[in-house]
């Protein structure tokens, strides 16, 4: 299996530590954490994350979600996701580089940002029926828009891209 195949599909959010650099660890969303992270295999990706109790450190939204396109370098262990549309203000248009490995169903991504450690753990989806955030999937869709300025400045145009889970087919992506 490449490492690009073991990308693919849904990952639910697990865990989401910040270690700061006294070692302190901090929960940014909260001790419950809700979240997905989607690959595709035609390069496509999106990832949605929000608080699951309602406690979020200062700095952090409750919600933040971003979408596009991503790549992956084994040899570094790293995933880069080209950001295209996003919740956050200065994120579209940002490579945003992740360290990765796997631990069985697990996925680890981690960064460093401002000094401090963040370290994401996601749990493979294996079926429509799992939980996510505690309520049962049985099949989503998840879509962004790219809003595209026009010579002058006036907005011009949206194009929207979509990922779609099936049971049988997994994520699929489409632009209708």
């Amino acid at each position: 299996m490449s490492v690009n195949s073991e990308f693919q599909g849904g990952w639910s959010l697990q865990r989401f530590d910040k270690i700061g650099t006294n070692g302190e660890v901090e929960q940014p969303l909260g001790s419950q954490p809700n979240g997905m992270i989607s690959y595709t295999a035609d390069g496509a990706m999106s990832v949605q994350l929000l608080s699951g109790d309602g406690n979020v450190s200062s700095g952090i939204d409750a919600i933040s979600c971003y979408s596009g396109r991503y790549d992956v370098d084994a040899g570094s262990g790293i995933v880069r996701h080209h950001v295209e549309s996003a919740s956050v203000e200065g994120l579209p248009g940002t490579v945003q580089e992740r360290n990765f490995r796997f631990a069985g169903d697990r996925l680890i991504l981690s960064t460093v940002l401002d000094g401090s450690h963040f370290e994401l753990e996601w749990k493979k989806i294996s079926s429509g029926n799992e939980k996510i955030g505690g309520e049962t999937n049985y099949g989503y869709s998840v879509g962004w828009g790219k809003t595209r300025q026009a010579e002058n400045g006036d907005k011009a145009s949206r194009s929207w891209t979509a990922l779609d889970w099936d049971h049988d087919d997994g994520f699929r992506s489409f632009s209708p």
